[in-house]
């Protein structure tokens, strides 16, 4: 289950899913039902956007502090496990980098189209949390963000959500 995703850039959004300006969402579902499908094997999806309405958040520790972390307010018992992603954002973000010239090391930006979020799975019959975290996706671009910037980013963050869980392959 995911929430509406924050596009920073709608312009990127215009200039490289055209199809999918007003309805984002469809693009974001079937990324990540094809995706979620490519790095796992034998697991079902049923991947559905829900309202934000419907998501508490809580806090929890992750690496000596605390995150946000989502839940939802109701669970069907069609599923054995959840995965709830809430707190989605996609957009452009500059990092600084060292770079060299052969002679010099001095401190460089570096440009990059990054989806970011928080996630969290749920065990259904017990209700328990199960694992959760936030994720970061990068894709380095020069001048223009493309399609495959999109598409680098959500291969990327399905990685980072399935990592260290038994669904990986």
């Amino acid at each position: 289950m995911f929430t509406e995703p924050i596009i920073a850039n709608l312009d990127d959004l215009q200039d490289d899913l055209p199809d999918y300006y007003n309805k984002f969402s469809e693009w974001y579902k079937t990324e990540l039902e094809n995706n979620l499908g490519e790095q796992t094997s034998g697991v079902r999806y049923s991947v559905q956007k829900i309202s934000s309405d419907n998501i508490r958040i809580n806090p929890a520790p992750l690496n000596n502090e605390n995150i946000k972390v989502p839940s939802v307010t109701e669970m069907s018992n069609s599923a054995d496990i959840y995965l709830v992603l809430d707190d989605i954002w996609i957009g452009r973000t500059t990092k600084m980098s060292t770079c060299s010239n052969g002679m010099t090391t001095y401190s460089c930006p570096q440009n990059y189209f990054t989806a970011k979020g928080i996630y969290a799975y749920y065990d259904v019959k017990s209700g328990k949390r199960v694992g959760y975290g936030d994720y970061e996706a990068n894709s380095g671009y020069s001048f223009v963000v493309s399609l495959s910037d999109w598409e680098t980013i959500m291969e990327k963050a399905v990685r980072i959500v399935l990592n260290n869980t038994p669904l990986a392959e």
